[in-house]
């Protein structure tokens, strides 16, 4: 029987869907993949490690991806990190886009405003 070997690194910190913590976060979870992946397990497991590190909100800005990968049975972290990096990376300083989640109702998706010509002003998570 093989036995995997046990991690290296420390787990990160969960990310908390805010675009001031995404860069130091990113870069954790990297590591961690990459130094620990092998003791997380295939990629199947990865997917999911990624998706654990992260709180509710940021869970429900990839619940799309998730679907899709349970649709599909294939299972690549990296498309969660795409997301998270669409949402929340600001490589000039302003937020891409911000996540809107204190005047909605209980149970309603959060309303995702994005900015810039690419924009999807106002759509639903």
């Amino acid at each position: 029987m093989l036995r995997r070997p046990k991690p290296c690194l420390p787990d990160p910190e969960r990310f908390i869907g805010t675009d001031v913590k995404f860069d130091a976060w990113s870069a954790s979870i990297k590591a961690k993949l990459a130094i620990d992946g092998e003791a997380i397990g295939n990629s199947k497991a990865q997917f999911f490690y990624v998706y654990l590190c992260l709180d509710s909100i940021a869970q429900r800005a990839v619940l799309p991806q998730l679907d899709h990968a349970n649709d599909v049975n294939r299972y690549n972290y990296r498309a969660i990190l795409d997301q998270l990096k669409i949402l929340y990376d600001k490589p000039d300083g302003v937020p891409r886009a911000t996540i809107h989640t204190s005047s909605r109702k209980q149970g309603s998706p959060p309303t995702i405003q994005a900015e810039g010509p690419w924009g999807c002003e106002g759509q639903k998570a």
